[in-house]
């Protein structure tokens, strides 16, 4: 309700924002001010609707936003972070292709480009992100298990599980190995059994679970959890 409330005050300063434009068009610097405050209550209007998960509605006016010169990257980060909320893979890929070339040292977007591209079932992008992170950020455990999960993503099982092994020896403590370990045995069996036609018997519950996906190899969705989005900046 609170937020609802924030809503409907935020479209009030828009209406308030655009009767101020018609009637002081012709005060010098007053215009470009009261524009500039529009734009503001667009984004803000943005906010709101993302925090409530209202994705379709938060993009239209990030996008709105996007036409001030002051709030461009802002408001263009924000409606890809949006996208993705939104499985729009396509949509999102452009956008943090476009905010990389920007900021192209920038760890979070990469991470969250190689998210994208395994989600849409561009595995060996995917990778090759992580490869060059693991290469640039050799004692970030975070990264190791991403790529990790990249891998087996990709059915990349002996690869997988050989960086599994390099996990345990450089991180002895990590919670992850054994869930990863599990994981590659379960689906290198799976793929085995495939080729010699072997059918694996699957739960309803399972059924209803893949049949739900789009876009999306089942052995992804265990690690959706990959990038915190929210996170990114």
């Amino acid at each position: 309700m609170k937020k609802t409330s924030v809503i409907f005050s935020i479209i009030f300063s828009i209406l308030l924002s655009l009767s101020s434009c018609a009637s002081d068009s012709i005060v010098p610097g007053r215009q470009s001010r009261v524009i500039q405050n529009l734009y503001n209550e667009y984004m803000n209007l943005g906010d709101a609707y993302y925090e409530l998960k209202k994705y379709d509605k938060a993009a239209v006016y990030y996008q709105s936003a996007m036409e001030s010169k002051e709030l461009y990257w802002a408001a263009c980060n924000k409606l890809a972070e949006t996208y993705v909320k939104q499985s729009k893979w396509t949509d999102s890929e452009a956008l943090y292709q476009k905010l990389l070339k920007r900021d192209p040292e920038n760890v979070q977007l990469k991470e969250v480009l190689a998210y994208i591209y395994a989600s849409s079932g561009k595995f060996n992008e995917s990778v090759s992100i992580y490869e060059q992170l693991r290469k640039d950020f050799p004692e970030s455990q975070t990264i190791f298990e991403n790529y990790i999960v990249v891998l087996i993503s990709s059915e990349k099982y002996e690869e997988a599980r050989t960086e599994t092994e390099n996990l345990l020896a450089q991180f002895p403590d990590n919670a992850k190995v054994t869930v990863f370990n599990n994981k590659i045995n379960e689906l290198s069996k799976k793929t085995e059994d495939n080729k010699e036609g072997v059918t694996t018997p699957v739960s309803e519950e399972q059924d209803k679970k893949s049949s739900g996906k789009k876009n999306q190899p089942d052995e992804f969705e265990d690690f959706e959890g990959l990038v915190d989005i929210d996170k990114v900046n």
